[in-house]
Formats: structure tokens, sequence, C-alpha cells
């Protein structure tokens, strides 16, 4: 599978610092990577191990609906096993304030 052989060569890290970029559009590719990559469940634990958790979280406040929704994305794949990462970075409350998100997409994804 590529998402494992993908996170197996080392690309985490560089991904879950990409998150930090003042660039809104690497920060929307980095996130689509992460939640596409965080589907596997042999990654998640790896991704959360990376420390891209409370970045994930933060950006569920940003204003770009795309990066919303795939922040969304992501913190449910990885939530499955890190009940307590998400509830710890007060992603549960952030996600519940996108279910009114004016966005179909954000509000599904949250």
């Amino acid at each position: 599978m590529n998402k494992i052989r993908i996170v197996n060569d080392g690309a985490l890290g560089p991904l879950v610092a990409l998150l930090r970029s003042p660039d809104e559009l690497v920060v929307e590719q980095a996130v689509m990577c992460m939640r596409n990559l965080s589907a596997s469940p042999e990654n998640r634990a790896r991704i959360v191990a990376e420390g891209a958790m409370p970045r994930l979280t933060s950006l569920l406040r940003s204003p770009v609906d795309k990066i919303q929704e795939a922040a969304a994305g992501a913190i449910r794949n990885l939530s499955g096993e890190n009940e307590d990462s998400v509830s710890g970075e007060g992603g549960i409350a952030l996600l519940i304030a996108l279910l009114r998100s004016p966005s179909e997409s954000t509000q599904e994804q949250a």
C-alpha cells in the first residue's frame, strides 16, 4: 500500500512541518495528505506520535473551508484509537462548532 510506504519512507515529519506553513495552499495540500495517510489504520499511531494532532486541531479554526474539512477528516480517522488526544486538544468543541459551518462538506467531515 502506498500510504504505508509513504509513512515508512519518512514523509510524516516533513508533512507535519508543512502544516505550520504560512502559505495556505501549502497547508491545504499537507492537511489533505495527512487525511489520506490517516485513512490507513497502520499509520494512525505514527501520525499521532509525530505530533500532528495539536496542529490538526488548530486547523479546525482555519478560515479556509478546505483546510477545515481535511483537518476534520484526518481527526475523524485518528480519533478511533486516540480519543484522548482529540478531547485533550479541545477538538471536540471545535468539531461541534464546525457542524454549523456554511460548508456542507465541512459539516459532513465534522
